[in-house]
């Protein structure tokens, strides 16, 4: 908490997550600080689970968005934002099965399910009554390529009430 005529550190909340990094905060529609009612910080690495230790080193797919009340200046959750199972998009190659794409692919060597998962969760924007994450999802599938194991993902994280 910043006291912002002074431009003093008031208190510092720890435990909001792994390299928190953007934040958004709801108010009910007043001014001042008595308006504000919570604050969204994501955590920018994507976090691993017991379940993601499917593909070797590269186990962290769960993007992290911490939810804390101004009221009460303490954490009271936090948003977990799944894998995309299915982005619309295939690969020549599959590296979970370590199938190597063709060296000269063609249409029809597209055939394998690409994933993707929030990471480097740098932002967060309200609009209305949803938050919305932009991110780089990674791809655990596919050719090593940059431009195909990354993707540009825009996530819908929550509803505000």
């Amino acid at each position: 908490m910043i006291d912002t005529t002074n431009y003093r550190v008031l208190k510092t909340i720890t435990d909001v997550g792994f390299e928190p990094r953007g934040i958004a905060i709801t108010n009910s529609g007043g001014t001042g600080a008595d308006t504000l009612e919570t604050v969204y910080v994501t955590q920018f690495l994507a976090l691993p689970t017991a379940a993601d230790k499917i593909d070797g080193t590269d186990d962290a797919k769960n993007g992290r968005v911490t939810i804390i009340s101004a009221a009460s200046d303490s954490i009271t959750g936090e948003i977990v934002l799944n894998p995309i199972a299915d982005t619309g998009f295939a690969a020549a190659g599959d590296a979970l099965k370590r199938i190597a794409p063709p060296a000269a692919p063609v249409a029809a060597d597209f055939k394998f399910v690409t994933g993707a998962y929030p990471n480097q969760l740098n932002n967060i924007a309200i609009r209305g009554r949803f938050a919305f994450v932009p991110s780089t999802g990674a791809s655990p599938n596919g050719p090593t390529r940059f431009d195909v194991n990354t993707q540009s993902l825009l996530r819908t994280c929550l509803e505000i009430n």
